[in-house]
């Protein structure tokens, strides 16, 4: 499936069909505006460009760039680029009610993930499945590179980490 800036205009592109590869057609840069609805798992706004929400995907960055904008950074304080589950946290965490799915197989590559508020990769909900990260250049941000909790096999490799930026608001 190629993505483009289109896809990603309303809120995240939520891949929910497992064997499923996304291909970045084009940079881009997200600047969500606020979700239809405030409930779980959007109750504290949008917390991922990408969502991955099956097993056995692939992330193709297709040597583009993945990136908030500056704007919506400064809005939106809780945010990845890609998160790998359909919740950033498990039910009864700081509200969150949404039932994880806790994806294994998931390969990230070839490109550059860029500015946001947060971390480049995140996933706190996983159990057990490997995820490959390669040929991934992480800069701009805030918090982290990669957070993953709970993963059994996590590869990086050949990977760019550079150096976090600091928050421009005062919270």
């Amino acid at each position: 499936v190629k993505i483009t800036s289109r896809d990603l205009r309303d809120g995240p592109y939520v891949v929910s069909e497992p064997h499923t590869e996304l291909v970045l057609a084009e940079d881009i840069t997200v600047n969500f505006g606020e979700p239809p609805e405030k409930v779980s798992p959007h109750h504290l706004g949008f917390f991922a460009a990408i969502v991955v929400g099956a097993s056995h995907c692939v992330i193709n960055l297709n040597g583009r760039t993945l990136r908030m904008h500056p704007n919506f950074r400064n809005r939106q304080r809780f945010f990845s680029l890609i998160s790998l589950d359909v919740t950033p946290f498990p039910p009864g965490h700081v509200g969150f009610t949404t039932t994880p799915v806790a994806p294994s197989d998931v390969t990230i590559r070839d490109g550059t993930l860029g500015l946001t508020s947060h971390f480049c990769v995140h996933a706190s909900t996983l159990r057990e499945g490997r995820i490959f990260i390669t040929d991934v250049r992480m800069d701009d941000f805030e918090v982290g590179a990669v957070s993953l909790s709970g993963a059994s096999d996590v590869f990086v490799r050949r990977c760019r980490i550079g150096s976090a930026t600091p928050p421009t608001t005062s919270s």
